[in-house]
């Protein structure tokens, strides 16, 4: 599952918000400037830590951010760490920039979440290392990292020096989340990076799609922390900036999200329906299988047909 937008119906506020910004003219600078929400949004969701050397780069495709990432990668001479069963976007990206390749082992039974043991025996092999997370949610299996998790990984990572994106475009619609607490990347970050080796540093990349069900408007963005990797980050040109709309109707949308009710409870509604979805689905595969294997042989021979026929 390489996916991480949003394909359902795109609801009223939403529609409302992106005709606004279409509609609108002779924007000024501060109806458009979506720094300050985007920062609330990463505190309020992450517990992300932000200073004055923090620099928030936006682009209105995610995959190019990450490419960007993987370049900084490679400039340094670093090697990605890839869990195994990560986004298969981001590994073949990596993959055709030419970056130094390694697959973090993981367990399908505990569905695919990274442990700090296999990540000390694999950084322990590895030089320069940059370590790929999807969370909190992950990819493909949909678990969650809880904060003492994380914690777990990240002390792993800073005594290895390693730098480490934290990719959280996949999280956003979680409906199984009982007992989890939340993050707060704040609470140990700045220990981490005091006392650790002075090459780790924690990026954040992630994307508004799936929180904001805005999947008619993609906007991504990445946090960088360190001064020498905003320099190398901007010295790679070609990065897709978004457009003065798209930045007006996502900063009208994360206000919304700031009110009660209204977007938070569609939300809520199109989380309740992803887990009867969910929940139906198990249930076709469990009792069927067939059904499912024969869905699987229509799909490829319609793709098949499809490549003859171009």
């Amino acid at each position: 599952m390489d996916v991480d937008q949003w394909f359902l119906p795109t609801p009223s506020p939403v529609k409302a918000a992106i005709f606004e910004s279409f509609a609108r003219q002779n924007m000024g600078e501060f109806e458009i400037d979506v720094t300050h929400s985007i920062q609330q949004f990463v505190r309020s969701n992450y517990g992300f830590p932000i200073d004055s050397n923090t620099a928030f780069i936006y682009s209105d495709c995610l995959q190019a951010l990450f490419s960007k990432l993987v370049l900084c990668c490679v400039h340094e001479g670093g090697t990605l760490c890839f869990p195994a069963g990560s986004n298969g976007n981001h590994v073949s990206a990596a993959k055709f920039l030419k970056a130094n390749i390694v697959s973090i082992p993981t367990n399908s039974e505990e569905g695919f979440k990274l442990t700090e043991k296999t990540l000390n025996k694999t950084l322990e092999t590895v030089k320069n290392p940059w370590v790929y997370i999807s969370g909190p949610t992950i990819n493909p299996t949909g678990l969650i990292y809880s904060n003492k998790q994380m914690e777990n990984i990240l002390t792993a990572c800073a005594k290895f020096g390693a730098r480490v994106v934290i990719d959280t475009s996949f999280s956003g619609l979680e409906f199984d989340f009982d007992g989890w607490g939340g993050w707060n990347l704040e609470g140990f970050l700045p220990k981490l990076s005091s006392s650790g080796n002075p090459a780790f540093c924690v990026s954040l990349l992630g994307g508004l799609s799936l929180k904001l069900l805005s999947g008619a408007v993609e906007f991504g963005f990445v946090a960088l922390n360190q001064p020498f990797l905003i320099d190398t980050f901007h010295s790679y040109p070609g990065l897709s900036k978004p457009h003065s709309t798209e930045k007006y109707a996502i900063k009208k949308l994360l206000a919304l999200r700031e009110q009660k009710g209204g977007m938070l409870d569609i939300v809520k509604e199109q989380i309740r329906n992803l887990e009867v979805r969910t929940k139906r689905l198990k249930e076709v595969t469990s009792s069927s299988p067939s059904i499912l294997m024969r869905s699987l042989i229509l799909s490829t021979t319609y793709n098949l047909a499809s490549l003859i026929k171009a």
